[in-house]
């Protein structure tokens, strides 16, 4: 559940994911990508399995967390970081934060796991991203061995305004680094759920956005034509929650 998530168990479930790709006989290379928070698992995860991935792809990674948990600083709240309550709330009504997600957080040093990769890393981010400063993409490029980043122009956090300009990085990125493009996937996201009212997200998100997210398939999918990559329609096969009408 959300309450219960904290980066250590991110970082668990993304070695053992490793672990049983690399039973994959048609798997030579790994190369991770991550966005977000799974852009800063990305990064903790290649220091150590650092012999075991060939590249690392993070995507506005939100390597702020941990500093901000030790400066008391979380998801709008003051926390008193030396007596850590059992939760806290969040702006969704329904969902809290564990206070182990703080605990786990004030142990992690981004800025010494970077150090202890060398093998290629592409860190990509939106120059106009309101979550997560672009400076600290930057300083954490600067401590990577082998590291590109691209600053993406006019660009938010989750990629809503030029998702093809992502696309064209990442590829050329994998071109010059291995010598051939992988497939890329582009999966269109479900559709936000009818009950969107009743959710705790409403307010973020309003009835018309069931009928914008109803487009998302011929957007995603004009974007992989014109980029050449494999599409995936996950409304024809997944539906939100009933919960909240948003999340899987």
């Amino acid at each position: 559940t959300f309450r219960n998530h904290t980066l250590y168990k991110w970082i668990s479930n993304a070695m053992a994911v490793l672990d049983y790709v690399r039973t994959l006989p048609e798997i030579s290379r790994i190369y991770l990508a991550g966005h977000s928070q799974g852009g800063l698992t990305a990064m903790l995860v290649g220091a150590m399995e650092k012999d075991r991935i060939s590249g690392l792809m993070p995507l506005s990674p939100a390597v702020i967390i941990p500093e901000d948990a030790r400066m008391g600083r979380m998801l709008g709240h003051h926390v008193d970081i030396n007596h850590i309550e059992d939760s806290y709330p969040t702006d969704k009504e329904d969902y809290v934060l564990g206070g182990n997600y703080i605990r786990v957080a004030q142990t992690i040093y981004p800025e010494i796991a970077v150090k202890q990769y060398k093998g290629p890393v592409l860190i990509v981010h939106g120059q106009d991203d309101k979550t997560i400063p672009i400076g600290k993409s930057q300083e954490m490029a600067a401590l990577y061995e082998d590291c590109r980043f691209v600053a993406i122009p006019d660009e938010t956090h989750c990629y809503d305004n030029h998702l093809d300009s992502v696309v064209d990085v990442i590829r050329t990125f994998m071109q010059e680094k291995q010598g051939f493009v992988p497939k890329v996937i582009l999966v269109s996201p479900p559709e936000i759920g009818t009950g969107i009212k009743s959710s705790p997200f409403y307010g973020d998100f309003s009835e018309a956005a069931i009928e914008e997210s109803r487009k998302f398939p011929a957007c995603y999918k004009a974007v992989a034509e014109e980029r050449g990559c494999d599409y995936l329609d996950a409304a024809a096969y997944i539906y939100p929650s009933e919960v909240d009408c948003l999340q899987l």
